[in-house]
């Protein structure tokens, strides 16, 4: 204790500090290690898995980003079909098979608004432990 407070841990300082930048990096990485544990093939083509891809993009909905609903399983093969080549099959086998209904709540939820803060990025991060 020093002056009556506890002593933060190099780990807490450390964590205190984080920009909002720097959390959404580390969730990031961290939901990309999950996706590895738990997938094992791309759900386009059955090849190993590559990564996990937003079917909605980071960019259209902060609400999504973590969101296991929008979360894709994908090679990199056709990883980089959709995104060099924007090739819309990789998109439609996947709606084939979650079906019209999951791409409907996807749409509906894209829609909601969420404040996005450090806050939000500790509290990602302890869902993703």
């Amino acid at each position: 204790m020093a002056n009556g407070k506890p002593l933060l841990k190099e780990k807490d300082k450390k964590e205190k500090t984080l920009t909002l930048g720097k959390w959404q990096i580390k969730c990031d990485k961290r939901l990309q290690e999950i996706g590895r544990q738990r997938f094992k093939k791309c759900e386009a083509c059955s090849k190993p898995m590559y990564c996990l891809h937003h079917f909605i993009t980071k960019g259209l909905s902060a609400r999504l980003r973590y969101d296991w609903d929008n979360l894709v399983p994908i090679c990199p093969s056709c990883h980089f079909a959709h995104h060099k080549k924007s090739d819309p099959n990789i998109h439609a086998t996947v709606i084939k098979k979650r079906g019209q209904a999951w791409y409907d709540l996807l749409e509906s939820k894209r829609r909601e608004h969420m404040d996005v803060n450090v806050g939000y990025y500790k509290y990602v991060w302890e869902m993703l432990k």
